[in-house]
């Protein structure tokens, strides 16, 4: 193939793809929206090659790359505008879910006479049993949770509803039952370590404190501290210093029963 051939070809393709570009540019005057095959650089390419082929005029070439970068602006804008509508369309969706969560039924009854503003108020409402679970519909249909609540404990710190709010009934059901079981070692507290803040309850190990507290076993000084450190120990009868000659047989005495320097001194039992 010659030179000749070859650069006549060249003007062929040229020539096509400016007819190409240019009938993008009707369709777009004409209202076409849809998405085309030229970027920036295959029309700059395009340009440059038909200002040598073709012998383009470059003013005619400045204005077509005018008009394409016009072109590619209003496309953009165009995309632009389709997402905002896209993305309107979808919050007034998402609008009318959320507005229709704002009630609560009980999951067996979604009627509108049996709607209430926050979960907990059936129970004030129905006067259920405390410590009963109930699952109760948000919106209806949005989700449904399981709730329950009992009377402020012994040791609450406000006169707030003890309240439980679950995504499945076993985890109420368990939330329930531990609350009650916590509530229930209250009957039995007999007080709190010195050392630690610990609740002691009846058959605890303790150790007294000429205070009148006491130390649970963790707490507690150990048989060796009877050696090591016999200024720290008071008669709790006298309440004078206990004389290191007595806590020397103390310790004697343990060891001889069997016991171990390291043992807890927590000797006593709460009833």
């Amino acid at each position: 193939m010659s030179c000749h051939t070859v650069m006549n070809k060249r003007r062929e393709i040229d020539r096509a793809m400016l007819d190409s570009l240019a009938t993008w540019f009707e369709a777009r005057a004409n209202g076409y929206q849809g998405p085309h095959s030229f970027n920036d650089w295959d029309v700059a390419f395009m340009l440059a090659r038909a200002e040598e082929t073709l012998n383009l005029d470059p003013l005619i070439a400045d204005m077509l790359r005018h008009h394409l970068r016009v072109a590619e602006l209003l496309e953009a804008n165009n995309r632009y505008l389709e997402r905002a509508r896209t993305a309107e369309a979808e919050n007034a969706r998402l609008k009318k879910i959320l507005d229709a969560c704002d009630w609560y039924w009980p999951a067996e009854d979604t009627s509108s006479e049996a709607g209430i503003s926050a979960p907990h108020e059936y129970f004030d409402n129905e006067g259920i049993e405390p410590g009963t679970v109930v699952a109760i519909s948000r919106g209806g249909v949005v989700e449904t949770r399981y709730y329950a609540q009992l009377p402020p404990a012994e040791d609450a710190v406000s006169d707030d509803e003890f309240e439980v709010d679950e995504p499945n009934e076993e985890d109420a059901r368990r939330k329930v039952a531990d609350e009650l079981a916590r509530r229930a070692s209250l009957t039995d507290d007999l007080g709190a370590c010195l050392g630690c803040g610990k609740r002691m309850h009846a058959g605890d190990h303790y150790y007294p404190d000429v205070s009148g507290d006491m130390m649970c076993a963790a707490c507690a000084p150990t048989y060796q501290v009877l050696i090591d450190a016999p200024d720290g120990f008071v008669d709790l009868e006298t309440e004078e210093p206990s004389k290191p000659e007595d806590l020397r047989a103390r310790f004697d005495a343990h060891i001889a029963a069997g016991g171990k320097p390291t043992d807890s001194m927590a000797t006593e039992v709460l009833e």
